[in-house]
């Protein structure tokens, strides 16, 4: 698959999108439309280097990216609010955003209901973008991490409903960032 054209109409899926394993997108044009998607899985696109496309998409009931080696910000995905289930950035057991730099796109995301994962993106050097985050109901769990020299972004976050993790973080020196937060599980 080397475009996603052919879906400029639509605007709703109840169940999961998923977009994995296409080694020639590079971005998600094609899905102007979507507004409304019950789960988003964008894995191991080669080629991705951005989410332009989903600049509509207003509700996602969960979302994972990971393992897409060109892509550089999480921008289009603007629309973004609340997320009711998991939010993973990178992932614990399979390759991370090799080239995500920052997490912009993700600017108006002000709840995850379920847990909220940050692992294995390589150049990933801070949390800005997640600049308006105040709940998670879940876990957060951010682990390796190499470049990740500080939490700045998280600076609304008071709630964190379940474990707050950090692991392997080599270049963290400190916590600061998370100055707001109040309750841990």
């Amino acid at each position: 698959l080397t475009s996603l054209t052919g879906f400029d109409s639509l605007k709703y899926i109840g169940g999961a999108l998923e977009i994995n394993h296409n080694h020639s997108i590079t971005d998600c044009s094609g899905l102007a439309s979507l507004t409304d998607v019950g789960t988003l899985s964008i894995i191991e696109n080669d080629a991705l280097q951005s989410l332009n496309g989903l600049d509509h998409l207003s509700e996602a009931g969960g979302i994972c990216i990971t393992g897409n080696d060109a892509l550089t910000s999480l921008t289009g995905l603007e629309g973004i609010t609340y997320i009711p289930g998991d939010l993973c950035i990178g992932s614990l057991s399979s390759p991370g955003n090799e080239k995500l730099e920052k997490l912009s796109g993700l600017m108006n995301l002000d709840s995850v209901g379920g847990r909220f994962d940050i692992y294995n993106n390589d150049t990933l050097q801070d949390l800005s973008g997640l600049d308006n985050l105040a709940v998670i109901g879940g876990d957060l769990r951010i682990g390796s991490n190499d470049k990740l020299i500080d939490l700045g972004g998280l600076d609304k976050l008071t709630t964190v409903g379940a474990d707050l993790v950090f692991a392997d973080n080599f270049s963290l020196s400190s916590l600061n960032g998370i100055n707001q937060l109040n309750h841990v599980g």
